[in-house]
C-alpha cells in the first residue's frame, strides 16, 4: 500500500515538472514566498526594538522643581 501511493505520487510529480505551466508557477511562488521572508525579516528587527522603561523615558526630568514658580 505504501509503495503504492508513493509509485502514484512520484508518478504526478514528474507529469508535474513536465508541463511548463506548472514549473512557471512554482518559480513565482518560490519567489513571492523568498519576498515574504524578506519582509517578515525586515519587520521582525523592528519589533524587536528595546522598550523604554518608565524611569527611563523621564530621566531627564525633573519633577519636584518648578522653574517658572507659578502653582497649579
Amino acid at each position: 500500500m505504501l509503495a503504492d501511493t508513493i509509485e502514484r505520487v512520484n508518478k504526478l510529480r514528474k507529469q508535474a515538472l513536465n508541463n511548463p505551466e506548472f514549473v512557471r508557477s512554482s518559480k513565482e511562488h518560490e519567489r513571492n514566498i523568498a519576498l515574504a521572508e524578506k519582509r517578515t525579516h525586515t519587520n521582525s528587527k523592528r519589533a524587536i526594538k528595546k522598550q523604554k522603561r518608565f524611569d527611563e523615558v523621564y530621566q531627564q526630568s525633573e519633577f519636584g522643581v518648578n522653574p517658572s514658580g507659578l502653582t497649579h
